[in-house]
């Protein structure tokens, strides 16, 4: 891993300092477009942010997700919102307690679609198969969602995955888990208004 990029999200000032001092440019990015600045608002590296700013870091260079760097601490902090949320649902995607599940769903629901989307696709990534997260982001519905989680099924999808997409109300994932079921050779069944997964509902 790139030295700047490394120790900008540790928040390692000294490494910082020298990777500047050598000359490494400041504003050079990841694969995935993010400068130190990104992983440093990121992180929450607060020192690392101030002396990337002294240095004459680019605060208006956008990501391949289209973010700015201090909307990467805005895109942590829904990553954070969206492992409660998780930690808030049963195996069956029922509420494990409704009186402190439903405050960190309207603040997930609130959430700008351009900050959840890439919190859930990076928690996706990062958590690896993790049952839980599609069955929240069907509950939540955020516009452009669908996508990501159609690759979420793909990746590592199962049968009461697929049956969770077919009965969720939304046709983009109806038809995922139909493609899913016919590759797998599954056959999953629509049943109206499966309780507790539905597209947009609590």
């Amino acid at each position: 891993m790139d030295a700047l990029l490394s120790a900008a999200a540790a928040g390692d000032a000294g490494r910082l300092r020298r990777s500047l001092a050598r000359g490494v440019p400041i504003d050079r990015s990841d694969p995935r477009g993010d400068t130190a600045l990104h992983r440093a608002f990121y992180a929450g590296r607060l020192e690392a942010v101030a002396n990337l700013r002294a240095f004459g870091a680019d605060e208006n260079l956008r990501n391949k997700e289209g973010l700015t760097p201090p909307e990467m601490a805005r895109v942590a902090e829904a990553e954070e919102l969206l492992r409660e949320g998780v930690r808030c649902l049963a195996a069956d995607g029922a509420w494990r307690a409704e009186e402190r599940a439903r405050p960190l769903y309207d603040r997930l629901v609130r959430q700008p679609p351009r900050i959840l989307n890439p919190a859930l696709a990076r928690l996706a990534r990062r958590d690896g198969e993790c049952r839980a997260l599609p069955i929240l982001a069907i509950k939540v519905g955020a516009r452009g969602s669908e996508s990501g989680l159609v690759a979420m099924l793909d990746g590592f999808g199962d049968r009461s995955m697929a049956v969770a997409y077919l009965n969720s109300g939304s046709p983009v994932l109806r038809e995922a888990a139909e493609r899913w079921a016919g590759r797998n050779g599954y056959r999953v069944y629509h049943r109206a208004g499966r309780a507790g997964v539905l597209w947009g509902r609590f």
